[in-house]
């Protein structure tokens, strides 16, 4: 099946672009039929800026938020910054309407000629909101900086060294301080939250932009695309210019292809607005009851002890001479530091509430206080319990 006339003549029933789009560049390609399928890239984690080809997404406690599976493989390509901005909808979970994306995968196709096998770019956004045929609310794009979250990945492979097409499926961890929104509203450098209104349709915005040519997203054509996605996408040019909206033009529904990871409703990871987000300690929260969690250090130093320090308050407090920062509010703690024997904690039944948990470390077995300073410390959790 070859979709570039249906979408050329989907195209002309709307707004026609002051450039309008090259035949070549404005259609979809169906890898398959020579024999192109998706190879995977590898794991792509923000924290470090590293492509691990051989490494698996070692995802915990996550949560499928979003899934438009790959069931046949079309692909396009605009050009060099332009951004194609697609959208869904995120189910209403939980106690809050607050949503963390903590990593995605995504897949996409090239033929430009790549001899190291590393020379792509590709930016991937996020927006709160985003409506259908107008693109994120308020005018946003990535051009004028009105994204919730923008992801550089970097190092990528792209073509063959010839030019023949290749296609590849990319997962891209945001643990560690990258998560989307990765701070508190109450936060200084917060740029908002990401929200659910289900009820509403509210949808979420997300957005692909190859920095080469001949470089595009795969796409979902004519299947049962993801949750609350419309059969059109946005193309914004590289100065961020509105070039119209696209239909992918059948039925029931096409789109880009993207999965969305999270955490556990009414949990969220949150970082300073001060230290540039990189804690030394990885912690990680998992469900032990209905208002109980498990706290795990995920990354322990033998010559270190542990402690769990929760509290009903938040705050961002960075210690420049230590190094990290206090993300709770001692003030208002709900109970003394407990300590994480082998670095696990599981906390007793809570009443309902939203709490603040921070992991702690020091040399010996005294708890950490302002006597006692902590070696080093963890971003911080935020819960809801009923």
């Amino acid at each position: 099946m070859n979709l570039i006339p249906l979408m050329l003549a989907l195209a002309a029933s709307f707004p026609v672009p002051q450039q309008g789009p090259r035949p070549d560049q404005s259609s979809f390609r169906p890898a398959v039929e020579k024999g192109v399928q998706p190879k995977y890239a590898g794991v792509y984690r923000m924290a470090t800026g590293e492509l691990l080809p051989q490494g698996a997404s070692s995802r915990s406690s996550v949560e499928l938020l979003f899934n438009n599976r790959l069931s046949n493989y079309y692909y396009t390509y605009l050009g060099a910054g332009h951004e194609m901005v697609d959208e869904g909808i995120f189910r209403d979970r939980g106690l809050s309407s607050l949503e963390q994306i903590q990593g995605f995968e995504i897949s996409y196709c090239s033929t430009e000629p790549d001899p190291t096998g590393n020379s792509g770019e590709i930016t991937i956004c996020f927006y709160d909101e985003t409506i259908v045929c107008q693109g994120p609310v308020g005018g946003a794009n990535y051009a004028n900086a009105g994204y919730l979250c923008a992801y550089d990945l970097v190092g990528l492979p792209l073509g063959s060294p010839n030019g023949d097409v290749q296609c590849w499926t990319l997962d891209v961890d945001l643990r560690q301080g990258w998560e989307c929104p990765s701070v508190l509203a109450s936060q200084a450098c917060s740029m908002g939250n990401l929200t659910t209104n289900e009820a509403a349709g509210k949808q979420f915005g997300w957005s692909f932009i190859a920095k080469q040519e001949n470089t595009g997203p795969i796409a979902v054509i004519c299947w049962d695309a993801g949750y609350g996605a419309s059969n059109s996408f946005v193309w914004f040019d590289d100065l961020g210019g509105y070039q119209g909206c696209w239909w992918f033009g059948c039925w029931p529904s096409s789109s880009f292809a993207i999965k969305i990871f999270g955490y556990d409703a009414d949990s969220k990871a949150y970082r300073s607005c001060s230290d540039g987000g990189f804690q030394d300690i990885q912690l990680d929260s998992a469900p032990a009851g209905p208002s109980s969690r498990t706290f795990t250090i995920l990354n322990p130093d033998p010559q270190r002890e542990y402690w769990l320090i929760g509290s009903l308050g938040a705050s961002d407090r960075y210690f420049a001479g230590q190094g990290y920062s206090l993300l709770l509010d001692p003030l208002a703690s709900s109970s003394p530091p407990k300590w994480m024997p082998a670095g696990t904690l599981t906390t007793p039944s809570l009443p309902a509430g939203i709490y603040h948990f921070q992991a702690a470390a020091t040399s010996g077995l005294q708890a950490p206080s302002f006597s006692n300073p902590p070696t080093s410390m963890s971003h911080g959790w935020r819960e809801q319990f009923p």
